[in-house]
């Protein structure tokens, strides 16, 4: 009795997939296929990818090991659209079955806050000034969950000053007075 190529491949994860993967992921997947066919003339898969998202993606042929492509980096903030869809075929040589990968990219806190007049700020105030300063910071994050800032004060010369957390405003602390005459050192540093 011979051989011949009667079985069509089989993907073990099914027709379709979910995956969740943090930006900044290379490793994306393993596709698996099987073929009943009993001599490797009939049941030796050859991987592909149909479809393929952005051109992020490479596979390669023999594993079915699908990769993030030279040069392509998962960058949520890059993505029009972080949900992304790929087609692999498993071909036996005489069929091809699809799998449709569905890759959610996870936004990560991977950009710093970056205030918009640069880390340092000179400002010359008269006498009796409460309020002070508005500082203001902006995040690349995409989400609401990793973009948001919050203000606080890494230094306090004479703990004069107070900053609201949400706003950035920088006012005098209560029952603090800015005179001139008072201050040690009327070059103050927050």
């Amino acid at each position: 009795v011979k051989d011949i190529n009667d079985n069509a491949p089989v993907f073990t994860g099914g027709a379709s997939k979910e995956l969740n993967l943090d930006e900044g992921s290379t490793e994306i997947y393993q596709a698996v296929a099987t073929d009943n066919d009993k001599t490797a003339a009939n049941n030796t898969i050859t991987y592909s990818l149909n479809q393929n998202s952005n051109d992020l993606f490479t596979i390669n042929a023999n594993s079915g090991q699908v990769s993030l492509a030279a040069g392509k980096i998962l960058d949520y903030e890059d993505l029009s659209d972080p949900n992304l869809t790929i087609k692999i075929g498993a071909s036996d040589g005489v069929t091809t079955v699809e799998q449709v990968v569905s890759i959610n990219i996870k936004d990560l806190n991977d950009n710093p806050p970056v205030f918009t007049e640069g880390d340092i700020k000179t400002l010359t105030l008269n006498e009796g000034a409460t309020e002070i300063y508005t500082t203001a910071a902006t995040d690349n994050d995409k989400t609401a969950a990793n973009n948001t800032i919050t203000y606080s004060l890494k230094q306090n010369s004479n703990e004069l000053f107070t900053i609201n957390a949400n706003s950035g405003q920088v006012s005098l602390a209560a029952g603090k007075i800015l005179d001139y005459e008072a201050l040690l050192d009327p070059n103050l540093t927050i």
